[in-house]
């Protein structure tokens, strides 16, 4: 493999990874939020049920119990309203199968990078398929918020890239004898 397709293959890689951790990172912020309003919903449906049923035996309750319980109904349907709105559990799931899909992407790179075949051909049907992959992936993935994206995109610029490609994915997996030994003991 010449210096130019390596340059190439390791560019996607580290876009891949970017990729896969950006949205692996929306996908977990994502499902935080929707616990943040769902859990306060559940709290707050509960304690308005039961100071209804309270006030059922009660014929009369001061006002301020009143307005107590119209405000915390009116909460839980706001919050409920906006949990619905924002589709947070779904955009979630979106980008877990998008960072899915870009980490088998990542390992496809890896494996062409170190078993990249001797065929000039072959090779470039191999790019071109990866090509193909990347290209559909930018299409269908869900958009990641600006403002989470620059955030996420600092924390990667911080994490170091020095073990991208330093051991082939066969040699990086394989137990050592010793290790086996050890482990049948």
């Amino acid at each position: 493999m010449d210096a130019e397709v390596d340059k190439l293959i390791t560019g996607w890689f580290e876009r891949a990874r970017d990729n896969q951790l950006t949205h692996d990172e929306c996908g977990i912020r994502l499902s935080r939020w929707h616990y943040r309003l769902g859990i306060p919903i559940i709290v707050l449906t509960t304690a308005v049920a039961a100071a209804i049923f309270y006030s059922l035996g009660r014929l009369e309750l001061s006002d301020p119990i009143r307005m107590g319980i119209g405000i915390a109904s009116g909460a839980a349907a706001v919050l409920a309203c906006l949990q619905t709105f924002l589709g947070l559990s779904q955009r979630a799931d979106q980008h877990k199968i998008a960072c899915a899909r870009y980490d088998a992407l990542r390992r496809s790179l890896e494996i062409l990078k170190t078993f990249s075949p001797s065929d000039p051909i072959e090779l470039r049907r191999a790019i071109t398929e990866v090509q193909r992959q990347l290209d559909r992936l930018s299409e269908t993935s869900p958009a990641v918020p600006a403002r989470w994206k620059k955030k996420i995109e600092n924390e990667l610029e911080i994490r170091s890239r020095e073990h991208i490609f330093q051991l082939p994915v066969a040699q990086r997996r394989a137990p050592t004898p010793e290790k086996i030994e050890v482990d049948a003991a």
